[in-house]
C-alpha cells in the first residue's frame, strides 16, 4: 500500500503545483504548458491503469462485446467502443480514451482566474472515481464546462450542448436539463435559509424517499430497476463523520449566503446547486441507492470553494481554503485506503497497478 499512497499524493502534489502555477501564469504559452503539464499529471497515471477501478473489467468485457454487437448502454459509450473495434487496436485504448474525456474538459476550459481552487477542489471531489470508472465522469466533466459557459455569450446553447454531448455517456445528464429554468434566479439570504430548512426537513424524513419510489416518473427511469434490487437497502454510513465533513463545505457557503450574494454573480444559481447537493448527501445517508444521486451532483463544491472561502475571511481566504484542503485531504485518503480491491469496497483502485507490471 505504501507505493500507492505515493502513485496518489504524488498525482495530487503535481496537480496542486501545476493548479497554482497556472493561476499565476502571465501568457498563452506558459497557461497551456502548465493545462498540458496538469491534464498529462492526472490523465497519465489514469491511462496506464490495469485491474483499477470496480469497472475496469466490465468495461473490458463490454469493449469485447462491442465488436459483436451494441447494447443498453449510452450511445456515445457504445459508439465508441465499436469504432475503436472497427479499427482493430487493443482494449486498453478504450481506457485510454474514456480517461481523456473525463480529464481533458477541465484541464482545459475551466477559466485561469482563481482557477487554482477549483481544479483542486474537483480533483478531491472526482479524480479516484475517474480511476473508479469513467463513463458517469465524462457526463460530470462535460456537464462542468457547460455550467462554466452558461453565463457568457450564447451560453444557454453551450449549455444544452453540453447537456447532449453529457447524455450520450450517461444518462443521469438528464436530471441536469432543469437547471436552465434557474439560470436566473434570484435568491436572498433569507430565502436561502428557509430553503436549506425545507431541504433538509424533505429529505431528512422518509416521506420522500416512499414517494419517490411510488413515482412512475422515477420507476419508470433508467434507475427504476434499483428500487426492488440489493441497492435499496439501509446505507451503512459508520459514524457518519465523512458525511459530515462532505457537508461543511456546502452547509458555509449557505451560512454565509447573506455575503456571498453581495459579491459573486449568478450566486442563486449556486445556492440552487447547493441545496440539491445537500439534498443528495442525507437521501444518500438513509437508503444506499441515493449515492448515485452525490455523483450526479458531486462537482459543486469545487464551483462554491472559492466564494466561499472569500466570504468566511476575505483577508485569510488561503487559510480557510487550507483548512478545506485539509479536510478533503483526509477524506481523500481515506477513500484510497477503503477501496483495496480485496475488500471489496469502495472504488477498487488500490493497491495501484500498471500495464508495465
Amino acid at each position: 500500500m505504501l507505493y500507492t499512497y505515493i502513485v496518489y499524493n504524488s498525482i495530487l502534489l503535481f496537480v496542486v503545483v501545476f493548479a497554482c502555477l497556472l493561476q499565476r501564469s502571465g501568457d498563452r504559452i506558459s497557461e497551456y504548458g502548465f493545462r498540458t503539464l496538469l491534464f498529462l499529471t492526472m490523465a497519465v497515471p489514469a491511462c496506464i491503469r490495469r485491474n483499477i477501478g470496480t469497472d475496469y473489467w466490465n468495461y473490458v468485457e463490454l469493449y469485447q462485446q462491442y465488436a459483436r454487437s451494441g447494447d443498453s448502454h449510452e450511445i456515445g459509450f457504445v459508439w465508441i467502443g465499436q469504432l475503436m473495434n472497427w479499427i482493430g487496436i487493443h482494449y486498453q485504448f478504450f481506457i485510454i480514451l474514456l480517461a481523456v474525456l473525463a480529464i481533458a474538459p477541465i484541464c482545459y476550459y475551466v477559466p485561469k482566474r482563481n482557477c487554482s481552487s477549483f481544479i483542486i477542489m474537483f480533483f478531491f471531489l472526482n479524480y479516484l472515481n475517474i480511476m473508479g470508472t469513467s463513463r458517469q465522469q465524462i457526463s460530470i466533466a462535460v456537464m462542468t464546462c457547460g455550467i462554466l459557459a452558461l453565463y457568457h455569450k450564447r451560453g444557454t446553447i453551450k449549455y444544452l450542448f453540453a447537456n447532449i454531448l453529457a447524455f450520450l455517456f450517461h444518462y443521469s445528464s438528464a436530471l441536469y436539463v432543469p437547471l436552465l429554468f434557474f439560470k436566473n434566479i434570484k435568491i436572498t439570504p433569507r430565502k436561502a435559509y428557509i430553503s436549506l430548512a425545507c431541504v433538509v426537513a424533505a429529505t431528512m424524513g422518509g416521506g420522500m424517499i416512499e414517494w419517490l419510489f411510488s413515482s412512475s416518473l422515477f420507476l419508470d427511469s433508467p434507475y427504476g430497476v434499483y428500487v426492488n434490487s440489493g441497492y435499496n437497502t439501509e446505507a451503512n454510513v459508520g459514524s457518519g463523520l465523512g458525511i459530515v465533513a462532505n457537508m461543511l463545505l456546502p452547509v458555509f457557503f449557505i451560512l454565509f449566503f447573506k455575503r456571498i450574494h453581495r459579491t459573486v454573480p449568478h450566486s442563486g444559481f449556486l445556492c440552487v446547486l447547493t441545496l440539491l447537493f445537500i439534498g443528495s448527501y442525507i437521501l444518500a445517508s438513509q437508503i444506499h441507492i441515493f449515492g448515485r444521486l452525490i455523483d450526479v451532483f458531486c462537482f459543486v463544491p469545487a464551483f462554491i470553494a472559492y466564494p466561499t472561502c472569500r466570504a468566511i475571511s476575505a483577508r485569510y481566504r488561503k487559510l480557510v481554503f487550507a483548512g478545506f484542503f485539509l479536510i478533503y485531504l483526509v477524506l481523500y485518503e481515506k477513500m484510497i485506503l477503503i477501496s483495496q480491491i480485496s475488500l471489496g469496497n469502495g472504488l477498487g483502485i488500490s493497491p495501484f497497478s500498471t500495464i508495465f507490471d
